[in-house]
């Protein structure tokens, strides 16, 4: 009889503990599962403050002479709040304003004084950084609001024709001779329907003589992305007034472009409508070395024409 009710004893006991086993393994998975909702909803919560925020710097505090960076200012663009951690230079970790620097609300500017003044570069960039991640950059040359630099004479070629970027002129064609009576003027802005050639200005800067052929061409291409009208090079005037198809080392030609096609018999006529394009040269031929011909091509683009 009393081991009957040991056995009975023993049962209730293993199942009381199996059931505040179960019990406790539950409550523990409910306090994970109410943990783990309520971080992924702080996460969510993160994330979509993230998505909202957006900002640019939109100007720099300088002196008179833009020597130097004195004070960034911050746009606040997107509709969060925003405090900027940090400030970066060229890459490098500027300064951590985070500490002193109130938050910016959306749609508002605040001033970024920076704690010491930086030199003004150019070329230098800077990147703004905030305390959720998200970044915004910009050149301080983007900002230069102070007259030009001194014009500088270097050498803006990559090839062995280099180009004279001053001398670019359009004639206007009659169907039999050019140019007329207004002769040859600048080419940056030109008359629009109407038959012209172009001359440009090259010097072969190699130490090798440079034929080229009649493919070699001027292409004006429109900004708007419409159709592009390419002339081809008609002749080669050298500096004595001969015409030959080849340029010496170190000599100066002027080289005029007249043709549809390659096949020279027929003349261009520039847009019907006022266009804004860009012009490209590109230049095919050989070098002539040491009694063999070696195949040469060059691309230099070029200036921006006004069609009017």
């Amino acid at each position: 009889m009393n081991r009957r009710q040991n056995r009975g004893v023993s049962t209730v006991i293993g199942s009381v503990l199996f059931l505040l086993l179960i019990t406790g393994l539950a409550a523990a998975l409910f306090v994970a599962l109410f943990q783990f909702d309520d971080t992924s909803r702080a996460a969510l919560i993160s994330e979509e403050n993230r998505n909202q925020e957006k900002f640019e710097i939109d100007g720099l505090q300088t002196d008179s002479e833009f020597t130097y960076v004195s004070a960034i200012h911050v746009n606040n663009t997107g509709s969060t709040a925003i405090r900027i951690r940090a400030v970066y230079l060229d890459g490098s970790l500027l300064w951590e304003p985070a500490e002193t620097v109130a938050s910016i609300n959306a749609k508002e500017s605040y001033l970024l004084t920076l704690p010491s003044q930086i030199p003004f570069v150019a070329t230098s960039k800077i990147v703004l950084a905030s305390e959720r991640g998200v970044t915004t950059v910009a050149r301080e040359g983007d900002f230069y609001a102070g007259p030009p630099p001194p014009y500088q004479d270097q050498d803006l070629y990559f090839g062995p024709l280099k180009l004279d970027f001053e001398e670019f002129y359009y004639a206007k064609y009659n169907g039999s001779v050019y140019p007329d009576s207004s002769g040859w003027t600048k080419g940056w802005q030109v008359p629009r329907s109407t038959e012209l050639v172009w001359k440009i200005v090259v010097k072969d800067v190699d130490e090798r003589p440079i034929t080229l052929n009649r493919y070699s061409c001027l292409t004006l291409i429109p900004n708007d992305g419409g159709s592009q009208i390419p002339w081809y090079i008609e002749k080669i005037v050298h500096s004595d007034g001969s015409n030959s198809w080849t340029i010496m080392p170190q000599e100066t030609v002027s080289i005029l472009y007249r043709w549809a096609t390659a096949q020279q018999t027929k003349s261009v006529k520039i847009f019907s409508a006022r266009t804004e394009s860009r012009v490209f040269l590109t230049f095919y031929g050989v070098f002539n070395e040491y009694g063999t011909t070696r195949h040469y091509g060059q691309t230099i683009p070029f200036e921006a024409v006004l069609v009017t």
